[in-house]
């Protein structure tokens, strides 16, 4: 009789271990960044979870081109080969400068050209009206000419050809390096036309290239791999007044000052106008008045364009300009104007 009654209780028992158990599974898979997962439900109601662990970016890079001693290279955009997402914009790179042993780079075997010293005024006469110089030592002289009071208003200056001042200035090797004179000075300005015809001045060391200008054309040439640095004013050109700067262009100079107004193209414009000009390098200064392109600006600033790192002090900084001053500044981006008193910043379609 026992045995009967403990009969249905072992069936029962023997029913409920035999459930097996039936899965629903979902499998949501993992991406570069995102964990993945797989889910398990039973119609019992239980459930299991497990993780995949997110695969990763797959990084390539594009267009990649090397600098060379002489030549911009192209770091280019990284992405992702799984699921091509831009990782990184790309980026140009600095050429890598000559290195120097005994007068050869020892990468690409070239002459090193470096100015001298020497200041050449024999292609000047008084007499003509137009001018053609194609050496550093040229323009060491017509620096030399402005500062003994000879102003060119009313004369052509050409330049004929690139002209390197110091090759070596942007390597790694301790090269002496000579200092340029800045063409004009406020006793002594620069009153004439300046025409770059689209040449490169390259290797300059010194507070500018043109130090004082009034009533003045300077246009239509590239400065690179180049140091300016000094107190006030320091730039391509220092100070401009009622003076035209046209289609000038930094290409990765160092603009370091250590007073007011420093700037990328022009430290300090009153009047005039600055049009068409470019600038790619790094324009810092302890003081105030810092821009890409201007320092200080109470002028016309009309379609130019900075990449321009800008570093100084309170809020007269800016990327294009730095301290507006009862000037003009045309330009989509009002924030690359730092401090704006009483100037007009416009669209540059106006």
């Amino acid at each position: 009789m026992k045995k009967l009654l403990l009969l249905p209780f072992l069936l029962l028992l023997l029913c409920g271990c035999a459930h097996r158990h039936e899965y629903t599974v979902t499998t949501v898979p993992p991406t570069c960044t995102q964990n993945g997962y797989t889910k398990k439900i039973c119609s019992c109601g239980e459930e299991e979870y497990e993780i995949i662990p997110s695969l990763g970016h797959v990084e390539f890079e594009t267009n990649h081109i090397e600098p060379t001693c002489t030549e911009r290279g192209l770091r280019g955009e990284i992405l992702c080969l799984r699921c091509e997402e831009t990782l990184s914009p790309s980026e140009t790179l600095l050429p890598s400068g000559h290195r120097f042993s005994d007068g050869i780079c020892s990468v690409c075997g070239h002459i090193d050209n470096s100015w001298d010293g020497a200041v050449d005024t024999s292609w000047y006469s008084e007499a003509n009206d137009s001018f053609l110089l194609t050496s550093a030592k040229e323009l060491a002289g017509l620096s030399l000419l402005v500062s003994e009071g000879n102003t060119f208003a009313g004369k052509y200056i050409l330049l004929g050809n690139d002209i390197t001042f110091n090759e070596s200035f942007f390597t790694d090797e301790e090269t002496p390096v000579l200092l340029f004179s800045p063409i004009g000075s406020s006793e002594a300005p620069f009153s004439g036309t300046f025409q770059g015809n689209g040449v490169t001045i390259r290797g300059l060391l010194g507070t500018n290239l043109f130090g004082y200008v009034e009533n003045a054309v300077i246009a239509d040439f590239t400065v690179s791999n180049s140091q300016f640095q000094g107190a006030d004013c320091v730039g391509i050109v220092g100070e401009a007044r009622s003076s035209y700067l046209l289609r000038i262009r930094n290409d990765g100079c160092l603009v370091l000052g250590t007073g007011r107004y420093a700037g990328g193209i022009v430290a300090k414009q009153e009047g005039g106008t600055v049009s068409e000009c470019t600038s790619h390098g790094y324009v810092a200064s302890d003081f105030y008045g810092v821009g890409g392109i201007a320092g200080y600006c109470s002028g016309t600033v009309y379609r130019c364009v900075s990449n321009c790192t800008v570093m100084g002090q309170d809020d007269k900084v800016g990327k294009l300009v730095g301290y507006l001053y009862y000037g003009t500044v045309f330009t989509d981006d009002p924030s690359s104007v730092g401090y704006n008193q009483n100037g007009s910043v416009l669209s540059s379609e106006s």
